[in-house]
């Protein structure tokens, strides 16, 4: 001993690579605690040894150095004594692995009692604890969210689906968690915890108020027209258009009472889609004082008639121009007409035939010239007619008011099939007074104008008045007949406002809802089509097909959809049996049209690559929902949830302890093969056997394999516990010093059976 210390006097002499191994040596006397250590090492000082104590000569075999020690190759005696070094490290790293995993159990056995209603009565609920009058609210993962102040609580209990009352309690169980919760704030969602959710709806209210009929102006709509304005929606269907569209209000107008269909317009500003006014009537003055009807609204007026003066004396010398001679070919219609086209204002009915009833016809200007030969009594009345005609040398005059136009009313039309004559072939450039004149010209005791003003009307005719008013009485909006909704007429909008509107765009995401109520968003390339589908009877998708399939079936065309994740769903043609397989675009409801010949049919969506505790059933929301929930980090393949996710910082631990154990068992193993090579008489020196050697190279190569193959296995520590739709599955592996057998399956699942 007195030898060795003189020798290590002199280390101020020394390399440093030989200090370090001084340092080291004196150094394991205050760490090693194995007895058979501390024996070694005592052995080695009373050994006297050539050269430097503890090192060969840096002529040996350099395949012999161990790495993390001086460079300088080691004697069998300092291997010992770096072998006792490791052991003892070795010894530390187990004892805080089995601390860690026994922190691991207990966190294990905290949350599951967190989120097991079993045990904690207060999921979903607020709670009040009177120890320091706090409320929380305790989400389905067992997550305390404190309310940081009553203003705050009173604007979120009840709304969002989160509590509508409170519970008081002593004081919160050790079981909540009350260090990952942050605080409730205004408008957020409450519920899903631990879920993954999906929209596949828009809104879960449709129901609808009915606002007013209002005035548009088809050349500048008050609202968005869809479909370019096709009479192709009925109530519900311009409804579903609105909530396909994220639109609170929606206009029927223009309706088509043969097909009982209209135009559909939406919007979402009340101001613009009532800019209009409020409609009142559709037939409207002009500047020349007649009233004029709008687009498919007739403005009725009777055609001028007569006024009947009496039956004069005619002479060779005659009182009134006969017209083609006197010849007996006229009505009293006929007669009217020629002196409507020549502006005459009298005409009159002379030399009646009572066999042909027909008579000569004559015209004139001046009464007192008509008149001055006095009255006559020779006059006979028609038989089609009941009209007055004057006999020999006689005319039985009537004056023609052409100022008289009795107006009717204001009467729906129907462009398809109208309730009067067109006059000048659907020409837009008739007055009243040319209107009139088309009436009295035609011998038509009824006329119409329609949409427009003076000189930009259309003009309509006809004799049968109970016809001309067959659409009824002009209504700016009316009931339809076939759901008992009121619809608009041409330029009206019946409007009505949805109790609530929602973002189209949000179809077809998905989130996870963490314990603290934040939802973490999966990235498109984490999402796929499913197998299931939502069928939508009578719609079209404007989306362009990717393929399509003629002569088929439904069934032909869901097989073909669901080989490949490109195809989202499908439009079916009844008539036609044809399916046109559409990509993910088809999942917008912006792009729904109706259709009354076609089906469409659209894929569910669920995650894809996402880690295995993540892998749950997807519950469905809508796309306000969505919106309310407080948003998270986008989720990854690599992100972890629920148990797995509460658990990932002890995980992180005890997988950094495994690698530390693998790393120093592998030193261990270096320096035994090592010492394997020794010979006898070496082994002897140092108090080894070789089957001792052996024991403990299988024993650390096992430990070595172990590990291997354990990293090798499901994402190391963050899979020992996958849970799906909270059903925990807990799995033992058996190796050697890191399995974690506290954790057994028969306790985890007796738990989650009571859950």
């Amino acid at each position: 001993m007195e030898k060795i210390n003189n020798r290590f006097n002199l280390e101020n002499n020394l390399s440093a690579t030989l200090k370090q191994g001084i340092q080291f040596k004196k150094y394991q006397h205050k760490i090693v605690t194995n007895p058979q250590t501390e024996k070694i090492a005592f052995d080695l000082e009373k050994s006297d040894t050539s050269e430097v104590p503890g090192f060969y000569t840096l002529n040996d075999d350099p395949s012999n150095i161990v790495e993390g020690f001086a460079t300088a190759i080691q004697t069998p005696a300092a291997q010992m004594v770096q072998l006792g070094v490791l052991q003892a490290e070795y010894n530390k790293l187990i004892e805080k692995f089995n601390t860690e995993k026994q922190k691991l159990v207990t966190s294990t056995n905290s949350y599951i009692d967190g989120i097991s209603s079993s045990k904690n009565p207060y999921l979903n609920k607020n709670i009040t604890t009177k120890s320091d009058g706090k409320t929380y609210y305790i989400t389905g993962e067992g997550v305390a969210k404190l309310y940081p102040s009553v203003e705050i609580y009173n604007q979120v209990i009840g709304k969002n689906n989160c509590p509508t009352t409170t519970q008081q309690i002593d004081s919160l169980p050790a079981y909540v968690n009350t260090t990952n919760g942050s605080p409730m704030i205004v408008g957020q969602q409450c519920g899903n915890e631990g879920k993954n959710v999906v929209v596949n709806n828009i809104i879960d209210n449709t129901e609808s108020t009915y606002v007013g009929c209002y005035n548009d102006v088809l050349s500048s709509p008050a609202m968005t027209k869809m479909s370019n304005g096709s009479q192709i929606y009925n109530f519900n269907s311009c409804k579903q258009a609105a909530i396909d569209t994220g639109n609170i209000y929606f206009g029927l107008q223009n309706l088509n009472p043969t097909t009982n269909k209209s135009s559909c317009y939406v919007s979402n500003d009340l101001a613009k889609s009532t800019k209009y006014q409020k409609s009142t009537t559709a037939c409207k003055s002009d500047n020349d004082g007649y009233i004029y009807g709008a687009k498919s609204v007739n403005a009725i007026y009777k055609t001028p008639d007569t006024t009947y003066i009496g039956v004069f004396k005619e002479k060779p010398v005659r009182s009134m121009t006969r017209i083609n001679n006197g010849i007996q070919t006229f009505t009293y219609e006929t007669c009217k007409k020629e002196a409507v086209n020549k502006n005459k204002k009298y005409f009159g009915l002379q030399n009646f035939n009572t066999k042909t009833q027909l008579s000569a016809c004559c015209v004139g200007d001046d009464y007192n010239n008509i008149s001055k030969y006095g009255e006559s009594t020779e006059s006979y009345t028609g038989k089609s007619d009941s009209k007055i005609y004057g006999g020999d040398w006689s005319n039985a005059v009537y004056k023609i008011d052409t100022k008289k136009s009795d107006y009717i009313g204001c009467y729906n039309d129907n462009e398809a099939s109208p309730s009067m004559t067109n006059v000048g072939n659907n020409a837009t450039n008739y007055s009243f007074e040319s209107c009139q004149k088309e009436a009295i010209t035609s011998g038509k005791q009824y006329f119409a104008l329609q949409g427009g003003k003076k000189g930009s009307s259309k003009c309509f005719v006809s004799d049968d008045l109970q016809t001309a008013q067959k659409y009824g009485i002009y209504k700016p909006c009316i009931e339809s007949a076939s759901d008992k909704n009121t619809y608009g007429m041409s330029g009206n909008n019946a409007l009505y406002k949805m109790n609530e509107s929602g973002n189209p765009s949000f179809i077809g995401k998905i989130g996870y809802v963490d314990g603290n109520d934040k939802l973490l968003e999966y990235p498109s390339n984490m999402i796929e089509p499913g197998t299931n589908y939502s069928k939508y009877v009578g719609y079209d998708s404007m989306v362009s097909s990717m393929k399509t399939m003629t002569n088929t079936t439904y069934n032909d065309c869901v097989t073909a959809c669901n080989s490949s994740n490109s195809y989202y769903g499908f439009v079916f043609d009844n008539s036609t049996k044809t399916g046109f397989l559409k990509g993910k675009d088809i999942l917008n409801p912006s792009l729904k049209v109706p259709n009354p010949n076609r089906d469409l049919y659209v894929r569910d969506v669920k995650t894809k690559n996402a880690n295995m505790s993540c892998n749950r059933n997807s519950v469905t929301i809508n796309s306000n929902i969505w919106k309310k929930y407080s948003k998270g980090s986008m989720m990854t393949p690599n992100t972890t949830c629920s148990l797995t996710s509460t658990l990932s910082s002890q995980n992180t631990k005890i997988a950094a302890l495994q690698n530390q154990i693998g790393q120093v068992g592998g030193q261990i193993i270096s320096i035994l093969n090592n010492l394997k090579k020794q010979t006898n008489e070496v082994k002897n020196q140092i108090g080894m056997k070789s089957e001792k050697i052996d024991a403990d190279l299988v024993m650390y190569n096992q430990t070595i394999i172990d590990i291997q193959n354990y990293k090798k296995g499901e994402d190391n520590m963050n899979n020992i516990t996958k849970d799906t739709n909270l059903l925990v599955l807990y799995q033992n592996y058996n190796y050697m010093f890191w399995s974690i057998l506290a954790i057994s399956t028969m306790i985890i699942s007796m738990k989650m059976m009571g859950k």
